[in-house]
């Protein structure tokens, strides 16, 4: 037999092998929320672990506290109306594509914290973020600096089955935006709030905006993301 050679044009190029598998995994995940969303409103529940589960519940909650907050003195974050926050919590809960998201991060800090106990990888600085700390060039310097931090309090927040409203990307944070305006609550303060939230919101400072912009920073190098053990999970995803 002679010599195989892999044809890019035919169906079984990398790129259609990538693709197909993509489109697969979006259609199974595409299931998750209907699902998850149950089990957050009842406690018996055997396909998604106890950890996960809790780390969603923390996550909304965590998100409907700052969007009640927003806009009033700090210390009103803490005496915020317990029932308003589970009504807005059920509320956001229903939105499948905001569900997907926050369960996308509970699945990636739990894996980043397995990583770090079964094969000592450092949930937080990599080889290759150190090496691009130690960059020659400082804006890429400076980026990694950035992301370093943001990736030290995404953790903090995973431990803490929190999720700061400014982590999210442009599309999940207008979703939060628009479930919260639309959820009815006796609050007359939702549209200043919404405008302040918006105001500040900066998606390119959040961690996923900051992984996105080093990644793109790397030009070719960034094939070096690819190997687990060197880039963190964070820059492999």
């Amino acid at each position: 037999m002679g010599e195989m050679t892999l044809d890019r044009t035919e169906p079984t190029s990398v790129e259609t092998i990538l693709r197909d598998e993509l489109a697969r995994e979006s259609r199974a995940l595409r299931g998750i929320a209907p699902v998850v969303s149950h089990m957050l409103e009842n406690s018996d529940h055997a396909l998604v672990s106890d950890a996960i589960v809790a780390r969603l519940r923390g996550m909304l909650n965590s998100i409907a506290v700052q969007l009640l907050s927003a806009g009033t003195h700090p210390v009103a974050a803490h005496s915020a109306d317990n029932d308003a926050i589970d009504s807005l919590v059920g509320h956001l809960s229903q939105d499948s594509e905001l569900l997907n998201h926050l369960y996308a991060l509970a699945m990636e800090g739990q894996l980043t914290q397995q990583l770090e106990q079964r094969s000592a990888m450092d949930p937080v600085l990599s080889p290759l973020l150190q090496e691009l700390i130690a960059s020659d060039q400082p804006a890429t310097a400076e980026l990694a600096m950035n992301t370093l931090a943001a990736q030290s309090r995404f953790m903090q927040n995973q431990r803490r089955m929190q999720h700061s409203i400014a982590e999210l990307p442009a599309e999940m944070f207008a979703r939060a935006i628009a479930v919260y305006e639309a959820a009815g609550l006796p609050s007359s303060s939702v549209a200043s709030a919404s405008a302040q939230l918006k105001g500040d919101f900066d998606e390119g400072a959040g961690r996923l905006g900051l992984l996105a912009r080093l990644t793109a920073s790397m030009h070719g190098g960034a094939v070096a993301a690819l190997e687990l053990e060197h880039a963190g999970l964070a820059l492999f995803v």
